[in-house]
């Protein structure tokens, strides 16, 4: 009869961080047996150290990061959003625009407090496209409103109602 291991001894977790401390992911593994285990420690240790000593440039593709809590209500009445740079995101609600600041971990309304019910950013001419309030204007936002708060809307006139926009 074969000896039963404890299943516990043989797990064991591994901490990544790609070369920056804030970005770290935890993976469980299983291993068959404690040899197995020492194995994967040793093989793992030795490539960590062997890129800590090459001084290897963070080459991720992605950088996950929480901007809301997603039980907020600010979430749940979000109704389009848009990327503006690898930093910022503008979202617009219920309650109107918001810009997310991915650095400094900051929201920040902009404009008036209008629904916004859809968004388009043109990026070569830095302007947001919304389509907001009850009846449904356009109104043209320069991105620089977005950092400061004397920016005005522009109201596209004659083009109400509208039901959706393209910026493409």
């Amino acid at each position: 009869m074969k000896e039963e291991v404890n299943v516990l001894i043989l797990i064991f977790q591994i901490t990544t961080s790609q070369m920056e401390p804030e970005m770290k992911n935890h993976t469980l593994m299983l291993a068959d047996t404690e040899g197995e285990k020492n194995k994967w420690v040793v093989a793992l240790s030795e490539l960590h150290r062997i890129l800590k000593r090459n001084n290897l440039p963070n080459t991720a593709a992605l950088k996950a990061k929480e901007l809301v809590d997603h039980t907020s209500p600010f979430i749940k009445n979000a109704l389009s959003g848009v990327v503006i740079d690898p930093d910022r995101l503008v979202i617009g609600t219920e309650e109107g625009l918001f810009c997310l600041d991915m650095d400094r971990s900051e929201m920040a309304r902009v404009g008036d407090g209008k629904k916004i019910h859809q968004l388009e950013y043109i990026v070569e001419e830095q302007l947001l496209i919304v389509l907001s309030g009850k009846q449904r204007h356009v109104r043209l936002v320069p991105i620089r409103a977005l950092d400061d708060g004397d920016v005005e809307w522009m109201k596209v006139r004659n083009a109400s109602p509208i039901n959706s926009l393209s910026g493409r």
